[in-house]
């Protein structure tokens, strides 16, 4: 991802980048803000018994909650 970040910025072409990230550079415009809505699903990939140890629950919580308080950051409906 950011490889693509900083092709896009060297001029390499039009990226479909994640709000969070090219919302951090002001030398990025973005297209089509209304006609363009995808939403692509990130995933924490956490083994089986990995969840009974309670260091791991707290750092997904934690995830879990600071990606809920940066909503709108993640959706570029607010600056960072």
């Amino acid at each position: 991802m950011f490889v693509h970040l900083e092709a896009t910025r060297a001029g390499a072409g039009i990226g479909f980048l994640p709000c969070f990230m090219a919302s951090r550079h002001p030398d990025l415009v973005r297209l089509l803000p209304d006609e363009v809505h995808d939403r692509l699903p990130y995933f924490a990939v956490v083994h089986l018994e990995s969840w009974r140890r309670p260091a791991v629950a707290a750092v997904m919580e934690a995830i879990v909650a600071e990606s809920a308080a940066q909503r709108e950051v993640l959706l570029g409906e607010r600056a960072p």
